[in-house]
């Protein structure tokens, strides 16, 4: 499946882009309640069913889920974000490159505050979308960059890359 071909006039779209699918994402998470005596911990909808159980989801489960993937949460955004949702895929793809490279490319140049930056951007935008083992090595990173130690950087910089190596064909098949 081919990638919308659009560029984006600057990077503040791509900001107010991933900085409204939060704020839909949390008034959706303030409408529904948490059902804490369910065995799997899920979010059921206002009338106490669970959509994803019942067949209703948005993205058909694929037999090839990435690791540290939050499905139900990637298709609650699917589902919230509606036409946008494409738009949101193709700025995370091309974003997360940018941000691994600037991640690298900080930590070899030893600037934690760049470092920091750039890791808090991809924790933050992971998140929006569900992928949990991306946003979680994203905040080590972040809290190397904010004068934790730094040897374990390089390390969990793979570990980013290999994550999302692994999330890329997924979000293809969901454009």
């Amino acid at each position: 499946m081919e990638r919308p071909t659009h560029k984006l006039a600057n990077r503040h779209q791509s900001v107010d882009l991933f900085s409204r699918a939060v704020i839909n994402f949390n008034q959706l998470r303030k409408q529904q309640e948490f059902d804490a005596d369910s065995k799997d911990g899920r979010w059921l909808s206002d009338n106490g069913s669970n959509d994803i159980q019942a067949g209703n989801a948005t993205t058909p489960m694929t037999t090839e889920t990435p690791n540290g993937l939050d499905l139900e949460m990637f298709q609650e955004m699917q589902e919230l974000m509606e036409e946008d949702f494409p738009l949101l895929l193709q700025t995370y793809l091309d974003d997360t490159p940018v941000l691994l490279e600037q991640i690298n490319s900080a930590n070899g140049a030893g600037e934690p505050a760049s470092l920091a930056a750039a890791a808090h951007q991809l924790k933050s935008t992971s998140a929006s979308l569900g992928f949990t083992l991306l946003e979680e090595l994203a905040g080590e990173l972040e809290a190397i960059g904010n004068g934790a130690a730094d040897a374990e950087a390089a390390a969990l910089y793979e570990k980013a890359l290999a994550n999302y190596t692994q999330l890329e064909p997924f979000l293809n098949q969901h454009m």
